[in-house]
């Protein structure tokens, strides 16, 4: 995996503790992932669609 992109939900979730201690540094959390990775049809120039919340952040509605 060393210089590629995750293309597999399980590539990712080696991935995660990682991931999420970047988030919670920046006072994110409830890291989610969406689209071809979690559905498993990410091809080779696929990105990684991650959803993350910060509390406290302006949002579009407000």
């Amino acid at each position: 995996m060393t210089g590629s992109q995750p293309r597999t939900l399980k590539q990712l979730s080696q991935l995660a503790p990682k991931l999420q201690a970047l988030i919670a540094a920046h006072g994110g959390r409830d890291l989610r992932v969406f689209g071809s990775v979690l559905h498993g049809t990410a091809a080779n120039q696929s990105d990684v669609d991650l959803l993350v919340d910060f509390p406290g952040s302006p949002s579009y509605e407000q």
